[in-house]
């Protein structure tokens, strides 16, 4: 029987996530000024938060992880903390992430095929930077608050529970499979409009819009390999494995892709909502019809769908936990009473 004691120290995997998050936020810090200082203009030019602002909330997450993890505030206050932090993390990358991260995307794939430039523009890798890491900080901060509270009510910081088995979840393989299916057929507009793009049909453009285009051009091709990408990943959570490794990959896959869709989903669908009542939010390209703008509301479709099946699968192929420690909870008394008992090790093979 091995004891432990709850208290975080930045020597365990908890700590060492800390210092993670603290060194994300401080690079984001740094180049949030250095962007203020040079007055960069933004690579996507989408509403967003200021620089500055993402700065400053990067600092203030640095600060408050060094702080909690010594002093070890409520549970409640922690998960609230770690949340909104995370958000003002995001507040000048989220609907400028997507599009960011298209275009590293097919940047990667031009350089390796020698197809060019995507859509002509080259990059600004202290832009591109900020938005990665922002991102990657405010994963982190979540998932640093989320563990630090788990510790702090006394169960295991992996998977959350008090016990390393997960139980029987019910039978959601029927959901799983109407998900995956709503998520796909979402996609097929999308999907549709830039095989014919590429294709050289001119549908929802005017005339000569896409005249230079091919298939293979970056911003076509591409983008359809990655909705058929995305089919495949529904299709593979559709049938729940409990396989760490395909879990993993499903999972990230899907989350990268909702991280994409949700928030040009939203964007875009406000847009075509006030255009429908005769409110122009931002100047409209009127190379396309009007109908075209639907594509953001499919957009936002296919983003939730995607969100909620993977959500499920992640629930429905939960492991056993492999290095299950249950720490004496040091919230509150109700909660240190329930759980005083040594740290149980559970090896689960």
């Amino acid at each position: 029987m091995n004891t432990k004691t709850a208290s975080p120290t930045w020597g365990d995997n908890l700590g060492r996530l800390g210092w993670a998050v603290i060194g994300l936020c401080l690079m984001v810090a740094l180049l949030a000024g250095y962007l203020t200082v040079t007055g960069n203009e933004p690579f996507v030019q989408m509403p967003a938060g200021p620089w500055w602002l993402a700065g400053l909330a990067a600092a203030a997450t640095a600060a408050f992880v060094a702080v909690a993890s010594q002093r070890l505030p409520d549970a409640r206050v922690v998960v609230a903390c770690s949340m909104v932090l995370s958000v003002l993390l995001l507040s000048a990358t989220l609907l400028r992430l997507p599009w960011t991260l298209l275009y590293l995307v097919v940047w990667v794939g031009g350089q390796i095929t020698g197809a060019g430039l995507p859509f002509g523009d080259e990059p600004q890798w202290s832009d591109h930077a900020f938005h990665l890491l922002a991102f990657a900080g405010s994963l982190a901060i979540a998932v640093w608050g989320v563990s630090l509270a788990r510790r702090i009510r006394g169960v295991c910081v992996r998977c959350g529970r008090l016990d390393a088995a997960p139980g029987t979840p019910a039978d959601r393989r029927t959901a799983l499979r109407w998900l995956g299916v709503g998520a796909i057929a979402a996609s097929l507009p999308y999907a549709t409009l830039k095989t014919l793009w590429g294709l050289g049909v001119g549908i929802g453009v005017a005339n000569g819009t896409f005249r230079d285009v091919s298939f293979d051009t970056p911003g076509f091709g591409d983008t359809v390999l990655l909705t058929a990408l995305s089919a495949i990943v529904c299709l593979g959570m559709a049938r729940p494995v409990r396989n760490l490794a395909t879990r993993v990959m499903l999972a990230t896959i899907a989350a990268i892709g909702v991280s994409m869709l949700v928030p040009v989903g939203v964007a875009g669908t406000t847009v075509v909502a006030f255009r429908l009542l005769g409110v122009e939010l931002v100047s409209v390209s009127t190379a396309f019809a009007d109908w075209v703008g639907l594509v953001y509301v499919v957009f936002l479709a296919w983003g939730l769908l995607l969100a909620a099946q993977t959500r499920l699968y992640w629930g429905q192929t939960r492991p056993v936990c492999r290095r299950h420690r249950v720490p004496v909870g040091i919230g509150s008394r109700r909660e240190q009473v329930r759980h005083q008992q040594p740290v149980r090790t559970v090896d689960a093979h």
